[in-house]
């Protein structure tokens, strides 16, 4: 009887892989589809308003769209009650209200993309650094929504100006290089991914999806 169970139990560990590797299948297909979807109702919708709106109307509907990644961001910082989440994005409208007239005068486009340079440069470091940067970040709040700041302000900006100062037209492009980077990293990384990026930040990155972003 032991003899004829151990025979049989032997099959788990195969069905326990199959059933695995059915699931892994199964969630590649769901999030394949849900990107489909996704692009097809939202892709015509953007294109649509990148093209037709002013650039005041779109740095408004731009602005809403930030201010709810603000608020998702504010997870990231550790705020846990709405109060504190609703304060955090609300800084965001704030920012864009005053900083919207700045960006059409003097210096200040220049100066906001170079804090956003600086910015950019630092959190590279940040990564090749990792693990021990993520100390800095676990242990400060503040450091969290500040970075917040610089990550949604900054790209807020630049997209305003791009629309505003070289037209629809380079912003569009810019949607098309970053949907084909993003898709092409994609489909090359789940084919031929092997060699990985940085496996401590981001396990499912690899240099395959890397070169077919490019």
């Amino acid at each position: 009887m032991l003899r004829h169970w151990n025979r049989h139990s032997n099959l788990f560990p195969e069905d326990n892989v199959a059933l695995a590797v059915q699931v892994s299948r199964w969630r590649v297909v769901t999030v394949l589809k849900q990107r489909i979807i996704t692009a097809l109702i939202l892709a015509p919708l953007a294109l649509w308003g990148i093209w037709s709106l002013a650039s005041d109307t779109l740095a408004m509907i731009l602005g809403m769209i930030f201010t709810l990644g603000a608020w998702e961001w504010s997870r990231l910082v550790g705020l846990e009650s709405h109060l504190g989440r609703i304060g955090y994005s609300a800084l965001f409208p704030v920012g864009f209200y005053f900083l919207y007239p700045l960006l059409q005068q003097g210096n200040w486009p220049l100066m906001v993309l170079v804090i956003a340079l600086m910015w950019w440069m630092m959190a590279l470091m940040s990564v090749i650094t990792y693990p021990r940067s993520s100390q800095l970040w676990k242990s400060s709040s503040m450091g969290r929504a500040i970075a917040g700041l610089l990550v949604l302000i900054p790209s807020w900006a630049a997209l305003v100006l791009l629309h505003s100062e070289f037209g629809p037209g380079y912003f569009i492009l810019l949607m098309f290089l970053i949907w084909g980077a993003d898709t092409g990293a994609y489909f090359a990384g789940r084919a031929f991914g092997k060699r990985k990026l940085a496996p401590q930040v981001s396990p499912g990155k690899s240099w395959e999806g890397v070169i077919g972003g490019l």
